[in-house]
């Protein structure tokens, strides 16, 4: 019965991979008994990632998918939602996947001087990991020799960020109407940080949905806080006004040195951070399925 239920398991993490791990999944089931189902997890990414790469740049989209999925704050709600018995798991079952990717990304050393297109999705990915993993992958991406130079420089500023993927960062500032505000003090309410200038256009682009967003799930407990990397203030100021933005947002005209951009690593505009309920972070460099993720969030208990 034991049995039965972990391969049902394995095939709904399958699902969740969009089909793209079904094959690897049983390749590692058939290794037997003794493959706990959160090695087979991690097995199975690894190969899941190894595909991608041999597969040449015609596989990157499909890489692409699967960095989304596997950072993604809902790969643990669907998986608790198929698979209850393991909802406490859904977590480890996450960093599994988590390492095993990334594994499967640093055994294609080999590969990265045929293929240059590895190097961006390796770059995401090490973005949207908890620190160590992201860590461990930012160094390798130094390491490779004909890598571009942007990669080389964001590299660099992963290795030296404060927070990742699972981290409780901290955050405090005076928004530019006054209003004291602390990260800490939003516990119990989810919580996006975006990182945006009005200078930006997919910053201006996105803004209309992200104000319908926070309009819809304010009163149900969700936040906005935004950290402005204009250069010029009055244009900011201007932008505030004239889009009615009623969450608070911090003005910085010092893209290089300002210590909150280096503590998030932030590297590219923009740049959203999804924060949990008990303040820690759930998804970094969030774009696709905004709203989706924000009311998942919202739903869940503290």
């Amino acid at each position: 019965m034991q049995f039965f239920t972990e391969n049902i398991f394995l095939f709904a993490i399958a699902f969740a991979s969009g089909g793209m791990l079904l094959w690897p999944i049983v390749r590692a089931r058939a290794a037997g008994p003794t493959v706990t189902t959160l090695e087979a997890t991690r097995l199975s990414f690894l190969a899941f990632a190894v595909r991608c790469i041999v597969g040449g740049p015609s596989r990157l989209p499909t890489l692409n998918a699967g960095i989304e999925r596997v950072t993604s704050c809902t790969f643990q709600a669907f998986l608790a939602r198929e698979a209850p018995a393991r909802v406490e798991q859904a977590a480890q079952f996450q960093l599994a996947a988590q390492h095993g990717l990334t594994g499967g990304l640093l055994s294609a050393q080999p590969f990265y001087p045929t293929n240059q297109g590895l190097f961006f999705p390796m770059l995401v990915l090490a973005r949207r990991l908890p620190n160590d993993l992201g860590t461990e992958l930012a160094k390798n991406l130094l390491l490779a020799t004909n890598a571009p130079e942007f990669v080389t420089n964001a590299a660099k500023k992963l290795i030296e960020r404060r927070w990742g993927l699972g981290a409780e960062p901290k955050l405090e500032f005076t928004a530019i109407d006054g209003r004291q505000v602390t990260l800490s003090a939003l516990r119990g309410r989810a919580v996006l940080i975006t990182f945006w200038a009005t200078d930006c256009v997919p910053c201006m682009q996105e803004l209309p949905e992200l104000k319908s967003i926070y309009d819809r799930f304010h009163p149900k407990g969700f936040e906005v806080l935004g950290i402005s990397l204009d250069e010029k203030k009055q244009r900011f100021l201007r932008a505030i006004k004239e889009n009615s933005i009623p969450w608070p947002n911090r003005f910085s005209s010092d893209r290089s040195e300002d210590k909150c951009l280096l503590e998030f690593g932030v590297q590219a505009i923009p740049d959203n951070w999804l924060i949990d309920k008990r303040g820690k972070v759930r998804e970094v460099g969030v774009r696709e399925r905004l709203e989706e993720k924000i009311a998942l969030l919202v739903s869940e208990k503290q």
